[in-house]
């Protein structure tokens, strides 16, 4: 099954696990195919990876892509709308802090391999590019930057404006996630990123995902497919949420620390 998404993606920042409805758009492959653009807020996640879920089919991986040489005739705009168009001429997926995607972009105009579209694009944002699979790319702070330009204001995008069922249920997802992360094990201790897709089921049970890239240890990772198989919300799926979820951690172990030690105070 190809996911189709459109960009940008809901963020919603909640302690520092965040969650992103992805409705219908552009086409989003589990790698190493390429997904198109997906934005996310608060955390720098790497590139999509499948698991053992059969959440998207797969083709074949585009081996030597980002060498390909690309005419692109790209105007000034927010970086986010840039890496978009970008990902339509290329089909090389690109992720991008949310916050990051309000700066301002250059035009692009011209004939340029992957790389050195990415690199123009990012001059002077304090953001560089790095390649994550075949066909990916993680964009990220690197350098000296330009001030960015303020977080937009008002209501999440991907959820109706002041829905607070619909907030409340993704905050249940998420306690739930972390309640589980927390939990001892391999999952509550060291410095890793965490980035996953999950779809949840009318009874509130997760029913389909995939793991967004190795935690970079396969006992963790073993030790999350298990977690994820047997998630639950904890109340039945409300109407009009977009689906499916894109989860995101952190890699800082000292705050994870913190979110772990401020969920069992609520627990007692």
């Amino acid at each position: 099954m190809t996911l189709r998404w459109r960009f940008p993606a809901l963020s919603m920042p909640c302690g520092r696990a965040l969650f992103f409805p992805v409705q219908s758009g552009h086409p989003m492959r589990c790698f190493p195919a390429p997904f198109g653009v997906l934005a996310v807020a608060g955390a720098c996640i790497a590139g999509l990876l499948p698991n053992a879920a059969a959440f998207a089919q797969e083709r074949s991986p585009r081996a030597g892509g980002h060498a390909t040489p690309h005419d692109f005739q790209l105007p000034a705009l927010p970086l986010g709308d840039s890496l978009e168009r970008f990902s339509r001429v290329t089909g090389a997926a690109v992720l991008i802090d949310a916050r990051e995607a309000t700066r301002p972009a250059g035009p692009l105009m011209g004939t340029y391999t992957e790389d050195e579209a990415l690199a123009r694009l990012l001059e002077g944002t304090g953001l560089r590019a790095r390649r994550s699979g075949i066909s990916g790319y993680v964009v990220a702070p690197g350098g000296p930057a330009r001030p960015r330009a303020a977080d937009p204001a008002g209501g999440i995008p991907g959820l109706p404006p002041g829905d607070a069922a619909l907030r409340a249920y993704v905050g249940r997802v998420q306690t739930a996630l972390l309640r589980g992360l927390c939990d001892g094990g391999p999952l509550q201790s060291g410095a890793y990123r965490l980035a996953l897709q999950l779809r949840v089921g009318d009874d509130g049970r997760v029913r389909q995902w995939r793991l967004l890239d190795s935690t970079g240890d396969q006992a963790r990772d073993a030790a999350l497919a298990r977690l994820v198989a047997g998630l639950s919300a904890g109340a039945p799926l409300p109407a009009g949420l977009p689906q499916p979820f894109t989860i995101l951690i952190g890699p800082d172990a000292q705050a994870r620390s913190a979110d772990c030690a401020a969920l069992a105070r609520a627990d007692r």
